[in-house]
């Protein structure tokens, strides 16, 4: 059904070109909708096409903010501006099956915080459906009307958000959520934020400007088949998960894993210990964004 669904979707688009001559319409991909471009689309499932599009509107000599228009088959059209300055990007997709169809907005509202949105169309109006907190800084247990993050995958129910996370320094991490029955999403996953080390691609850059190098004796749990042990000072680890609690796994140039025991510095305010030890005494230089 949803891929029925995005392929409906694709031809709507390719078929709609409300905005621009079909000669200039950039391709298509999916349930992605690019910028300036006019979809018809079913939204609420009511078997009427809504009118869907969005563009980046200036907010002053500087700014301009991603903002959504929808125009029903019988109504005024409705705008739904975000806070998205840059890298913005639209899909429109049936998550869960239901027929109603989700619109994901998605993008940096300043210097790479990412936020995601998701909404729904109905009774002449958008609704804003809750994402779990999955925010930089503490765990929390509330809900949100956005999501930390930036889309970076659109799986059956689910969405990768990936956004900064400030554990041993500042690194781009995933967390997993999927639409529920409840009208709002929730993680879906092993409760760890996972920063991405895997890609042969990378893995050279990454080790010469993500990894830490260790500056004391640092005692860890095996991980991955590894053993127990210690790294030793000039180790040189990449962190690659956490649960932003009480641990954080890596991988030493060594190819070793483990498992960090860390809590939160309360006593300096901000940062972290490594198995009791401020972190700035057990690295040489930890890359924390401003």
């Amino acid at each position: 059904m949803k891929r029925i669904l995005a392929v409906t979707l694709f031809l709507m688009f390719l078929i709609s070109g409300l905005s621009a001559p079909a000669e200039e319409a950039a391709p298509l991909s999916g349930s992605s909708l690019p910028e300036g471009v006019t979809a018809a689309a079913d939204l609420d499932g009511d078997g009427r096409s809504e009118k869907v599009s969005w563009a980046m509107v200036a907010e002053d000599d500087y700014d301009a903010a991603l903002t959504l228009t929808v125009q029903p088959s019988d109504g005024d059209a409705l705008t739904y501006r975000t806070y998205i300055l840059s890298f913005g990007s639209v899909y429109i997709v049936d998550l869960d099956g239901d027929s109603r169809l989700e619109v994901l907005i998605t993008g940096d509202e300043m210097s790479d915080d990412y936020m995601t949105l998701c909404l729904h169309y109905a009774d002449g109006a958008l609704h804003e459906v809750l994402f779990p907190d999955c925010s930089r800084g503490e765990n929390g247990t509330g809900y949100y009307k956005w999501g930390y993050g930036l889309i970076t995958g659109i799986t059956g129910n689910m969405i990768v958000l990936e956004g900064s996370q400030d554990v041993l320094g500042t690194w781009m991490a995933t967390r997993l959520v999927a639409l529920t029955p409840y009208e709002r999403f929730e993680f879906c996953d092993n409760g760890l934020w996972e920063m991405k080390v895997s890609d042969p691609a990378e893995i050279d850059e990454l080790w010469q400007y993500r990894a830490l190098t260790v500056s004391a004796p640092i005692a860890y749990k095996g991980a991955g088949g590894s053993p127990s042990g210690t790294l030793q000072k000039g180790d040189r680890i990449l962190v690659y998960a956490t649960d932003k609690q009480s641990r954080a796994w890596f991988i030493a140039k060594s190819g070793v894993r483990g498992v960090l025991s860390i809590g939160e510095n309360y006593e300096a305010g901000w940062g972290w210990l490594v198995n009791d030890v401020p972190e700035a005494e057990c690295f040489e230089y930890l890359p924390y964004a401003d």
